[in-house]
């Protein structure tokens, strides 16, 4: 009846009812409980993401408790106080209780994942070209399960190149906000049209929380929860037509040792153009008109063309035109698939070219040293081998000297098949006479032994001398 605590009471049991304060149901576990009196009892706190320290609820023994047990007769009366003890939630938001008098000290906070609100961020799908690309923010636990806000609550989004450049989409910044009763939001990003093909990509990233941020405990705007994350990247489908693709025919003299063709898109694109070349025979020849060549080409993204370069070959074979081909082959994606022209026509003319078959603006070719062929004329034996270096020959009188015309590359090496054609070989000078050997002009073939018969007279006359020539004016016939 002082007031003073009974050490040992009797055994008895009684109801405890809560009373919320700023407290709420939520927020503890407020069942009534029978407890046994002298014994401990607890009461759980709910750790719940919001933001709301040191809520209160009181403790108490109500008027209508039911008291039972020995210690309804132990004593002559008992009733219960009408104290109550008042209790403090603290959440992962208090500062912390230090030690001292008065309650006893509570840790400084530091959160879980099962305090916080994580924001995250999706794609919604690719946009074609000139429409909105969407994302949705939406705040989850740490299960992925949706977090609503009981007040409003901005985000901010930043935006960044992926294979899209400036120009494809509105890239500027964006604070979203978060309705009050909702867990998601939606973020619009206008697209532009371009003329480049290509499928182009952005990304969307979370850059941190504003106003509204406060009610809950923690939010966390950097590593996601549940397989979903504070980044998405979106696709922008190109409605464009893809580029085609061709090579030109070139022509050009074999002086001008190479040959160039021009690879060309018909508009850019935002990503890299390949493709492979090779080179194959019409009527020129790989290795003798020109060299073979093959390999992979590239259009590199924002330009529209590239080229080969092929050597050619300037010979002394009056061969005409001949031409051969280059052609494009395993063309990347990102190149229409019909409507292009694959394979570009080298054509090479010479001064053997016939009149009208030159396109304008390519020069004919002027013979010179390299395109010329030498015609002389060599002293053999009767089976046409070359006497020593074939610049002097001997006969009897009587009998016959030996010689043939052979054709000379523009190197001085003979030609070991030439073409066929004839020429007049002259003869004269010297001390030898009109007398002494048969020296009337001849029409020989070159490449073939044709002979000289000396005369036999009675003079003594040794070693006289005559001069076999091609002169500038003997006239050169045949292929």
């Amino acid at each position: 009846p002082a007031g003073n605590e009974i050490a040992s009471p009797a055994a008895g049991t009684v109801d405890v009812t809560f009373t919320n304060g700023t407290a709420g149901d939520a927020d503890y576990d407020n069942a009534t409980q029978n407890v046994t009196i002298g014994q401990v009892f607890q009461v759980d706190a709910t750790d719940d993401l919001i933001s709301d320290d040191e809520e209160t609820y009181t403790v108490n023994l109500g008027a209508n408790s039911t008291i039972a047990g020995a210690i309804t007769t132990a004593y002559e009366a008992v009733t219960n106080s009408t104290d109550d003890v008042e209790t403090t939630i603290h959440d992962e938001t208090s500062p912390g209780t230090p030690p001292g008098p008065g309650p006893h000290p509570t840790p400084t906070p530091n959160p879980g994942p099962e305090d916080t609100v994580f924001a995250v961020i999706e794609s919604d799908g690719p946009a074609t070209e000139g429409e909105n690309s969407t994302f949705t923010v939406s705040l989850i636990d740490v299960n992925g399960d949706p977090v609503a806000v009981t007040s409003d609550m901005d985000v901010n989004i930043v935006f960044a190149n992926g294979t899209a450049e400036d120009g494809d989409y509105t890239a500027t910044p964006q604070t979203v906000t978060v309705l009050a009763g909702d867990s998601t939001v939606t973020v619009t990003v206008p697209t532009l049209e371009d003329v480049d093909f290509d499928n182009e990509t952005f990304t969307a990233t979370i850059d941190g929380v504003g106003t509204g941020a406060d009610q809950f405990e923690n939010v966390d705007t950097t590593n996601g929860a549940d397989s979903r994350t504070p980044s998405a990247e979106a696709t922008i489908n190109d409605n464009d037509v893809p580029p085609t693709i061709s090579i030109d025919d070139v022509t050009v003299n074999e002086d001008a040792g190479t040959m160039t063709f021009t690879v060309t898109l018909s508009n850019t694109t935002t990503a890299d153009v390949t493709f492979d070349y090779a080179s194959s025979n019409d009527s020129a020849l790989a290795g003798a008109d020109y060299d073979a060549v093959s390999g992979n080409g590239t259009i590199t993204a924002g330009q529209t063309t590239t080229t080969i370069t092929v050597p050619i070959t300037d010979d002394y074979l009056a061969e005409g035109n001949e031409s051969f081909d280059i052609t494009l082959s395993n063309l990347s994606p990102n190149v229409a698939a019909t409507g292009n022209k694959e394979v570009g026509v080298g054509t090479i003319v010479d001064a053997g070219s016939p009149p009208g078959t030159i396109p304008p603006g390519v020069p004919p070719e002027v013979p010179g040293t390299p395109d010329t062929v030498t015609l002389k004329v060599v002293a053999t034996d009767s089976a046409g081998n070359i006497i020593g270096d074939g610049s002097e020959n001997d006969s009897n009188e009587g009998g016959a000297a030996y010689y043939k015309v052979i054709a000379l590359d523009p190197a001085g090496v003979e030609i070991v098949s030439p073409a066929a054609g004839t020429v007049d070989v002259t003869f004269g000078g010297g001390t030898a006479s009109a007398a002494d050997y048969d020296n009337a002009t001849q029409n020989v073939t070159i490449g073939q032994v044709f002979q000289v018969d000396a005369t036999d007279d009675l003079i003594s006359d040794d070693e006289e001398t005559y001069n076999v020539s091609l002169g500038a004016n003997s006239t050169i016939a045949g292929a």
